[in-house]
């Protein structure tokens, strides 16, 4: 996992420490798990990435949560994440990619995580198909949001299906 991705990130966010620690905040700590997991997509769609596992909540990497925690219990956690930040690089192209996912819902970030991870184990699969696996996943997916989804993977030339 890396650490300079995961600074990155929460700067992007504009996350502070306690955002990230705080018990109530569950939200943004998924919101980081969202992002980073589209953008290793991004980065390489051929890549699988293994540390991440499906849950209910979309894909979740236990150890990038264990990363979260350490930097945002760093005592000088503001020049650290400005400093792990500043040695990842992103392109411009990808960077805009990122801004566009980061600013949908958070039903939305994960509906598209989860049809990502399902997708890139087999790009041949079916519309439909795919439906029934997500749903699987996540019970609480219709047509209509997968729909939705699915259309706004397409116009970011995320997925062709």
């Amino acid at each position: 996992m890396n650490v300079n991705e995961c600074a990155w990130v929460i700067k992007k966010l504009g996350y502070n420490s306690d955002d990230i620690i705080n018990s109530n905040n569950l939200e943004n700590r998924l919101v980081i798990q969202k992002i980073i997991y589209f953008l290793r997509y991004v980065k390489n769609k051929n890549t699988r990435d293994e540390e991440f596992s499906l849950y209910i909540r979309g894909p979740y990497s236990k150890t990038l949560a264990n990363i979260c925690y350490v930097l945002a219990k760093d005592k000088n956690y503001e020049s650290r994440i400005s400093e792990l930040s500043n040695k990842y690089e992103v392109n411009t192209e990808i960077e805009k990619i990122i801004d566009d996912f980061r600013n949908k819902d958070i039903w939305w970030m994960e509906l598209a995580n989860t049809i990502i991870m399902i997708y890139r184990r087999d790009i041949s699969i079916t519309k439909e198909e795919l439906f029934t696996l997500v749903k699987s996943a996540e019970p609480w997916a219709t047509k209509n949001t997968f729909g939705k989804v699915i259309k706004g993977l397409r116009q970011m030339n995320i997925i062709n299906i």
